[in-house]
């Protein structure tokens, strides 16, 4: 009697966890059609519209965080834990290209990687390229191309060729990248980390810190509530 009555105990407490799990995929699910949303928000407030065209890195960053999140929740008391561990999930996959729905002010263009170097006259190594459609995921091999992509500029031995870039886009913002945007389970706040590789320093074509964004909603519309600057990530 006493093990049936433990058993259905269990069983209560399992459905329980499948029930909670599943309501948390799909209000994420609900939210993805905000990403674009939230992210063009974002460049709109957080850089302004004195730019003629912004470029925006067609692929999420490969990244590593140095340092957990937990402070962003005594800048931002209303953050939730789990919209934190949503940001560290969702950004731990494959990579995932964008597509053009970012509804900005200005002419805006995705730009690969290798057009990126291209620009800064950076010897990157093209080999093991994937081609890879808007909105869609990629296997290993793909993240392993693009780590080593991204890892070649990292470590070229020539500085980046800013002016270069300069006279190509003469009128851009930068080249602004995006990790996927994270949601909490009832798609009222969320995060995404970003950052603007313009002019970093040395050799460098992508900056060692980055920035995180932080969106509430309330009365069915989005709000940007701030951004927590110097995140350290790992190369």
């Amino acid at each position: 009697m006493r093990k049936n009555k433990a058993a259905g105990i269990f069983a209560i407490i399992t459905v329980a966890l499948l029930l909670q799990v599943g309501g948390s995929v799909a209000g994420d699910a609900s939210c993805r059609t905000s990403e674009y949303e939230l992210m063009s928000l974002l460049i709109r407030e957080h850089y302004g519209s004195d730019f003629t065209l912004i470029l925006i890195d067609r692929d999420i960053e490969s990244w590593c965080l140095r340092e957990p999140l937990g402070f962003l929740m005594k800048q931002w008391p209303n953050l939730k834990g789990e919209t934190i561990d949503s940001l560290i999930a969702n950004n731990s996959g494959a990579p995932y290209r964008f597509a053009e729905r970012f509804s900005l002010p200005v002419e805006y263009r995705l730009m690969s990687d290798d057009e990126y170097f291209k620009v800064l006259r950076c010897d990157a190594n093209p080999s093991g390229a994937v081609t890879l459609e808007a909105g869609a995921d990629v296997g290993a091999a793909g993240m392993e191309a693009n780590a080593a992509n991204r890892g070649a500029a990292e470590h070229a031995a020539v500085e980046p060729d800013w002016d270069n870039f300069d006279k190509v886009f003469p009128d851009a913002l930068g080249y602004l990248t995006f990790s996927r945007v994270a949601f909490d389970a009832g798609c009222t706040q969320a995060l995404v980390i970003f950052s603007n590789a313009y002019r970093c320093s040395g050799v460098r074509t992508r900056p060692q810190t980055r920035e995180i964004g932080f969106f509430s909603k309330a009365d069915g519309a989005w709000k940007l509530v701030g951004v927590s600057r110097g995140i350290q990530t790992m190369e």
